[in-house]
């Protein structure tokens, strides 16, 4: 087992490394998508709750090898490792989750994003789409004894009803093209 911290790509720096390491952590999970980038809104180290605009800023950026090798030297200079990146920015693959015009274009460029993770030595690329993480979360004390948890805002439930169910559907029908549309890029630095 490996004892890794997860941080946004603004928390790169001495204070959560040395924090991390203090934790008895030894890996590090980067989540290279940084919704929250100046933002006043949102806090540095939560995520976005409270209205129904969503995450915040994502950029179809394309992260190079030396823009990775110059994190991964940062975080190894701190006796921490590189493990994974969670994500693509949701501007790298939107019209490949939902079959939109552009999923071709996209599928490249995610290929790319997967070549240059894989040659920069960065062995595990995590994705996920999750409703959980767009618009109309709020806090409220409705877990158990009352502690703080968030929820979805009323007005939201018939649209994420909605989302559920057409995710569902798009998700089987296009996983398989999807994976194996990426086996070729993920296999071309020894990832398994």
């Amino acid at each position: 087992m490996k004892l890794g911290f997860g941080l946004y790509r603004h928390m790169l720096d001495e204070e959560h490394f040395n924090f991390a390491r203090q934790c008895g952590a030894t890996h590090i999970v980067v989540h290279m998508a940084d919704y929250f980038r100046g933002s006043r809104k949102f806090s540095r180290t939560d995520q976005p709750i409270g209205d129904l605009q969503g995450w915040g800023v994502s950029e179809p950026v394309i992260w190079t090898v030396d823009e990775l090798l110059a994190i991964r030297r940062q975080i190894e200079k701190h006796g921490l490792i590189f493990y994974a990146i969670e994500n693509f920015e949701a501007a790298h693959w939107h019209h490949i989750l939902f079959d939109g015009p552009r999923k071709l274009e996209q599928m490249e460029v995610v290929k790319q994003i997967i070549r240059n993770v894989g040659e920069a030595g960065i062995p595990v690329f995590g994705y996920n789409f999750s409703l959980a993480g767009v618009a109309g979360r709020v806090i409220g004390n409705k877990a158990r004894g009352g502690r703080k948890r968030w929820v979805w805002r009323g007005v939201m439930n018939k649209q994420i009803a909605h989302c559920r169910a057409a995710w569902h559907g798009i998700c089987w029908l296009h996983l398989r093209r999807r994976v194996s549309g990426l086996r070729p890029a993920k296999n071309s630095y020894g990832n398994a």
